[in-house]
């Protein structure tokens, strides 16, 4: 979604709220285009709408209704994914970046944040239905497991462990940049 590459204007802001961290000129500029390209892309927009008028109004009425569904099932939902997402990018760069004076381990920051995760799917298991019923089952949780079950936990970890390292020594918004 393009939408979603918002959440580089989200981080940059966020950082900005909690640190201090202020963008250049050339960054702000940059953050500008990537939100007019994003709501082009997502049909928000239109170069129809900036350059000139329709003439036909059945078919704006329609369009009308479509973008009022479209924003209230689509839009605004990912624009606070977006916000949120770069909400936790920031808090994540403050946490491996300023906590402490000089920054916190990333690989350590990384092994805390698979605790928490961990522990919320062990409550999760307990909590809920289907996940008392799995327990019970002959098997367990771990029942359908193949050692290639592991492959996508390991690429995860890592992965988790290479956005700690880049939140680190880049920042969230230099991570949204080269994502895009």
């Amino acid at each position: 979604n393009g939408l979603n590459q918002t959440k580089t204007l989200s981080a940059a802001l966020w950082c900005y709220l909690l640190m201090g961290k202020r963008q250049s000129p050339v960054q702000i500029v940059a953050l500008g285009v990537l939100v007019f390209s994003a709501l082009l892309f997502q049909g928000t927009i239109s170069f129809s709408s900036l350059f000139g008028k329709s003439d036909d109004k059945s078919k704006d009425a329609k369009e009308g209704e479509k973008k009022q569904t479209s924003l209230s099932k689509g839009i605004l939902p990912c624009l606070g994914a977006a916000a949120i997402s770069g909400l936790a990018g920031a808090l994540s760069q403050k946490g491996v970046q300023v906590a402490g004076g000089s920054g916190r381990n990333p690989y350590l920051y990384t092994m805390e944040l698979g605790l928490y995760s961990c522990c919320s799917l062990i409550v999760s298991i307990f909590a809920t239905k289907n996940g008392r019923k799995a327990l019970r089952e002959e098997g367990g949780i771990f029942k359908h497991w193949t050692p290639m079950s592991l492959i996508p936990i390991v690429v995860r970890a890592l992965g988790g462990v290479l956005t700690a390292l880049v939140h680190k020594y880049a920042g969230a918004t230099r991570k949204g940049y080269a994502l895009i």
